[in-house]
């Protein structure tokens, strides 16, 4: 799993050197700054992925940027 540096947006793959996003379409070399998580499963994957955008869309809704 990895975020990407052009959207911002978490996306999974199965390749360990490149990630393409499925929001924007950019394409990440994966060096292990950018890898965020990895899992044998892909159900825990994306589980993993389902809880993090919950806890932004709750994040987004109080108000909180994440800046200071």
């Amino acid at each position: 799993m990895f975020k990407c540096p052009k959207c911002g947006e978490f996306s999974i793959t199965s390749s360990r050197r490149y990630g393409r996003c499925p929001y924007c379409g950019s394409l990440t070399a994966l060096t292990s700054a950018r890898v965020i998580a990895s899992f044998d499963r892909a159900r825990e994957a994306s589980e993993y992925v389902r809880r993090l955008k919950s806890k932004k869309v709750d994040l987004d809704r109080l108000g909180f940027s994440g800046k200071p």
